[in-house]
């Protein structure tokens, strides 16, 4: 079996504090990966009251149901 290998790397004129803001922001990830079709924050947990917790919904199906057909 053959295998092979990618790599692309990219060079962009960001601030790494910039950076940092729009990665941390999971929303920006919509419209850049087709497969969310959405993300929403849930409100923290009381045992990790810092931590930030989301609810991703995607479009791969799992077993014979789809996010569709939860709607």
């Amino acid at each position: 079996m053959s295998s092979y290998d990618f790599v692309l790397e990219q060079d962009i004129d960001v601030s790494p504090p910039a950076l940092h803001a729009f990665l941390c922001d999971l929303n920006n990830y919509i419209p850049l990966h087709p497969l969310i079709q959405s993300i929403q924050q849930l409100t923290p947990r009381d045992e990790l009251p810092r931590a930030k917790c989301y609810r991703v919904v995607d479009r791969i199906p799992v077993g014979p149901v789809t996010s569709a057909l939860l709607a």
